[in-house]
């Protein structure tokens, strides 16, 4: 996918087509109306006339469910570090990436073109099973939570590895997901050993 500036889609004709573009991209990587919506500026209508003439489809029609900020940091009732390990893989190539570009690029564009990156590192690690897999609707939700500053991207002081914390509450379940699977492992292993059953002290 090309570079889509804001600049560009100030341009009547140019920013037209452009956003035609980018609302095609986002259908075949499966955003929600309401998402399209939110990034091109287009009506509801026209993204669903859209649709169903470049893909002979409809989109799905109905309210959209995004997840909050709990999701994201894996601080739900059930503490989940793959919500986290993921969250923080796509928002770290988010912020990456936009470093990156010298002059303002289209939010619809940042968000399409890392979902694509995130995809394929995904794919490349054989992540692509498990609840804490991000689709774009989710990623699109994240970003938005980001720029609320509800979350916040630090850096683990035991491994250095990048994780999300709540900007609102302070928990034991925000702590590193790295550390939090490496300690669950060792746990495992020790259970193993005794075998099959924990050893209390």
């Amino acid at each position: 996918m090309k570079p889509l500036t804001l600049e560009m889609v100030a341009k009547p004709i140019l920013g037209e087509a452009k956003l035609v573009e980018l609302t095609h991209k986002m259908i075949t990587l499966g955003a929600r109306t309401q998402v399209i919506v939110a990034m091109t500026g287009l009506c509801d209508k026209r993204v669903r006339t859209l649709t169903k003439a470049l893909t002979s489809a409809e989109l799905q029609r109905g309210p959209c469910q995004f997840p909050n900020a709990k999701f994201f940091a894996g601080a739900q009732r059930k503490k989940n570090p793959n919500a986290n390990l993921h969250s923080t893989m796509f928002l770290s190539g988010h912020v990456d990436l936009k470093n990156r570009f010298s002059e303002a690029m289209h939010d619809g564009f940042m968000l399409a073109a890392t979902f694509e990156v995130y995809q394929e590192e995904v794919l490349r690690h054989d992540m692509n099973h498990g609840d804490g897999v991000l689709d774009i609707n989710r990623a699109y939700a994240l970003v938005r939570c980001y720029n609320r500053q509800e979350i916040e991207l630090v850096r683990c002081s035991c491994c250095d590895s990048k994780y999300l914390i709540l900007n609102w509450y302070e928990s034991d379940a925000l702590t590193c997901p790295i550390c939090a699977k490496s300690a669950h492992r060792r746990f495992l292993a020790e259970v193993a050993k005794q075998g099959g059953r924990r050893r209390i002290a």
